[in-house]
């Protein structure tokens, strides 16, 4: 190839650098780092609330397929209460630093309703094991239904009762932190911010 062959074919690409403008690439900011700022995580975590406490209350459980091999693959389904109280917490959590001396009291008032709750489900649970005689005990056992002082047995009822009753009582949190919003006018600040 001679020397004039190859300069006509190096002029395109010549001329296009010359159009290309470089701008200020340490300057340059994409639209998601301006949305990343307190409300609209509370926003975020709001929706995320919202939307486990949408769905039925039920019970996690293991879903079994068997492959083409003939292998049985267990997929874990979620437990939706547990999202639910999860999400909760959550919200709880990146909402504590507008906590205003309102919220703080009704959540604190909640958070000693579950306490209570808790134990006054651990003793009945422990008050049943103690009322079984010791060949119940060893039956309860051989079938993971043993009881401990401190802590639930999920294959027991008092479990099932400490979960659902609890639900009720992070739905009156969901409440606060939904009214917590409002006082703090998170609704009509995300309109300013959406207009300038």
């Amino acid at each position: 190839m001679n020397n004039k062959a190859r300069s006509s074919m190096k002029q395109p690409q010549q001329d296009l650098d010359s159009e290309l403008e470089i701008g200020d690439v340490e300057q340059y900011r994409s639209d998601k780092f301006f949305t990343f700022n307190h409300e609209s995580l509370v926003m975020k975590v709001m929706s995320n609330m919202i939307d486990a406490g949408s769905h039925e209350m039920r019970t996690g459980w293991f879903n079994e397929k068997r492959d083409k091999g003939g292998n049985i693959t267990r997929v874990y389904i979620e437990d939706t209460r547990l999202k639910f109280i999860e999400c909760v917490k959550t919200a709880s959590m990146f909402m504590a630093c507008d906590f205003d001396s309102k919220a703080i009291r009704r959540i604190k008032m909640y958070r000693k309703k579950i306490k209570k709750l808790k134990v006054s489900l651990l003793k009945d649970q422990w008050n049943w094991w103690k009322s079984l005689s010791w060949t119940e005990r060893k039956q309860m056992t051989q079938q993971s239904k043993g009881a401990n002082k401190d802590m639930f047995n999920v294959n027991l009822p008092f479990w099932e009762d400490f979960i659902y009753e609890q639900i009720d009582l992070y739905r009156g949190i969901c409440k606060e932190l939904n009214k917590l919003t409002k006082r703090l006018n998170y609704y009509q600040e995300a309109e300013y911010t959406e207009t300038t």
